[in-house]
């Protein structure tokens, strides 16, 4: 009975032993591809994570399609006990990360939840392309479905300050398209302050010369539907998409997202003025930054007049005014207004044939819609074109997004592309593609629940030089 005893004593100690071990050292690998939800208030925001160990550390990537927020690395950190932590954006903060079952992850703090399943990552194909009407040459990235094509291409064109690869609400729109089965082309854009060989910085119509290159070389790849190439133009970019009309013949849609009809110095009045009212700043303060704008644009198209701008600035430091007008530091400040400001939108605007979607945020002071949309359709049926679609989406930013908090029923959501926008976009590209059902879009959430998105990047080439023959 006392061998029995001890027996019992060693087997009970062992299994505490092995449970605290198990507590402080789980044996499990969380690498791999989630999809799930983050729940907060009773409200789900579709996720997903791809989680790998890189060079001996843990990283994660976010997903968060609703926002069109894609590929976005998170910090990741693993204790000596082997439990992990994550931080989320956004302000959303840390939150732990334990298994659920073999094919789960789950995470808590506070009234904040996650709850994740192990999927399969979809594969794309992508591409670098070095391509550019003028020197310095640029470089891109053709990204497609997996598969052997042909497929349709939007090529994505960024606002202004938003124009590099490595910018997420630029870059993510990728997966948006994908998703659809559509490919995507997005580029770093010369920068506004980088000068060209002459010494002069690019004009709009540069960048549109720029993008007609890079779209006569995606025509030239056997995966690429070359009648099915299109343009989508986001703020700045939807005055580039203008131009590329001009000089791309055939091209089978353009999507103008927060577009201005009207010259680079007309629409940043019209911002600051909107913006200044909507904050309910007091007449007199308006009518100073009227006055400030007009001297500052004088200034711009002149090269005269510094010394009054200079003196208009120091006058109103005190004012509230001030704060919503750009206060440039010296005349070369000022390079790219002079060379772009009266760049004429409605001009290009009245030679648009293809078809065209127009969309833009309710509640956006940026590029007001009350100021540009019958502006808009009104030159392009004035120009013969028989197919434009608009869509002012209520509530929406510069960005077409919605903030989190309330709604009208007084239940809390989260941030996120306008309710509709999405499946809206998804609808009529495939209409105007006159393609087989694209793969729905869909709302807040069904992304995430399919498991698409995420890049792949086990597939790469690089493409430099002359146009491959077919």
């Amino acid at each position: 009975m006392a061998k029995d005893g001890n027996r019992l004593i060693v087997a009970l100690a062992l299994c505490s032993l092995f449970s605290v071990t198990a507590f402080a050292n789980p044996a499990w690998n969380p690498a791999g591809f989630w999809v799930g939800h983050l729940n907060y208030l009773d409200a789900d925001l579709p996720v997903q994570l791809d989680i790998r160990k890189k060079t001996g550390r843990w990283e994660a990537s976010l997903d968060i399609p609703s926002l069109v927020y894609a590929d976005q690395l998170i910090n990741m950190e693993e204790s000596d006990a082997g439990f992990f932590t994550l931080e989320f954006p956004f302000g959303i903060g840390a939150l732990g990360l334990r298994p659920d079952g073999a094919r789960g992850l789950r995470g808590n703090r506070d009234s904040f939840s996650l709850a994740l399943t192990l999927a399969v990552r979809p594969k794309t194909q992508q591409t670098e392309i070095h391509f550019g009407a003028i020197e310095p040459k640029l470089s891109g990235t053709l990204y497609l479905p997996d598969g052997d094509g042909p497929f349709p291409v939007a090529v994505l064109i960024a606002g202004s300050g938003n124009a590099s690869r490595n910018n997420w609400s630029y870059s993510s729109w990728v997966d948006f398209y994908l998703e659809i089965g559509i490919g995507a082309f997005i580029y770093d854009r010369r920068a506004d302050d980088s000068p060209l060989p002459d010494g002069s910085v690019a004009v709009i119509d540069d960048h549109a010369r720029d993008l007609a290159d890079a779209i006569r070389i995606l025509r030239s790849f056997e995966s690429v539907d070359t009648d099915r190439i299109g343009l989508v133009g986001f703020s700045r970019g939807a005055w580039i998409a203008m131009a590329v009309n001009d000089h791309v013949p055939g091209l089978a849609f353009i999507l103008l997202s927060s577009a201005a009809a009207a010259t680079p110095a007309e629409q940043e009045v019209s911002s600051v003025l909107t913006g200044m009212d909507q904050d309910g700043l007091a007449s007199t303060q308006i009518d100073a930054a009227r006055s400030y704008l007009r001297l500052y644009f004088y200034v711009a198209q002149t090269s005269k007049g510094w010394g009054l701008l200079e003196s208009a600035i120091i006058d109103g430091a005190r004012s509230d005014w001030l704060q919503y007008v750009d206060q440039p530091k010296s005349l070369e400040d000022l390079r790219w207004w002079r060379a772009n400001m009266n760049f004429d939108a409605i001009a290009h605007l009245r030679r648009i044939q293809t078809p065209v979607l127009a969309i833009w945020g309710g509640a956006d002071f940026i590029t007001p819609w009350t100021e540009y949309h019958e502006k808009l359709v009104a030159t392009l049926k004035a120009g013969g074109n028989a197919d434009v679609t608009t869509r002012i989406f209520e509530n929406a930013d510069h960005r077409i997004e919605i903030g989190f908090g309330e709604g009208a029923e007084g239940n809390w959501h989260w941030f996120g592309i306008a309710p509709g926008a999405l499946d809206m976009t998804g609808e009529w590209l495939e209409r105007v593609l006159q393609k087989k059902p694209l793969i729905s879009p869909g709302n807040a959430g069904s992304n995430a629940a399919r498991g698409h998105s995420n890049r792949d990047r086990s597939r790469q080439t690089s493409f430099e030089g002359e146009v491959p023959h077919k």
